[in-house]
């Protein structure tokens, strides 16, 4: 049960401070190897379906899917389930997912929750050494790519305009 997001948010803005002076990991779509996906159970359907053309093109899809509610099925090699079991009183995440996540190593991470889920973004921002691409508000998530989104636009939406610009960067 968690208690307060107080100092998780915290850490998140200190992290998404410090991500401005990493040296930014941009690979062109083309050079993608590997995407991790970062969100909610209920999204999961929709998610499935878009990421075939990731799929189709060559690319390593790897999902990290939270539920609040826990119901959450057995762990794959390219998903990890969380749920609040697996976070502490103040929503950190345990050394057992903090660890599968970093073996999960990305070219791009994208997360794809347009409500704040603090957990799944501080996730996002332990990995420095990726490109990050979020839902948002620039000045709050700390990722190197954000995409503005209107309450009207769906998951599918978001996902075709992410890869869009990811694909448009290319271009130059």
């Amino acid at each position: 049960m968690i208690l307060t997001n107080l100092f998780l948010r915290k850490k998140i803005k200190k992290l998404a401070k410090a991500s401005y002076q990493y040296p930014h990991a941009f690979k062109p779509l083309e050079k993608v190897n590997t995407i991790v996906l970062l969100y909610l159970r209920e999204q999961m359907n929709s998610v499935e379906k878009i990421s075939r053309d990731l799929i189709d093109q060559k690319i390593a899809v790897k999902h990290v899917i939270y539920d609040p509610n826990e119901s959450l099925p057995d762990e794959s090699a390219s998903h990890l389930y969380v749920g609040n079991k697996d976070l502490n009183t103040f929503g950190f995440p345990s050394a057992y997912v903090k660890k599968k996540f970093q073996a999960m190593k990305a070219d791009l991470i994208i997360d794809l929750t347009v409500e704040p889920s603090y957990f799944l973004r501080y996730l996002a921002l332990c990995s420095p050494d990726a490109f990050r691409v979020g839902i948002g508000r620039a000045e709050e998530l700390g990722y190197e790519f954000t995409l503005r989104s209107t309450e009207k636009s769906d998951l599918a939406y978001n996902f075709s305009q992410i890869l869009f610009y990811l694909r448009s960067f290319d271009a130059k």
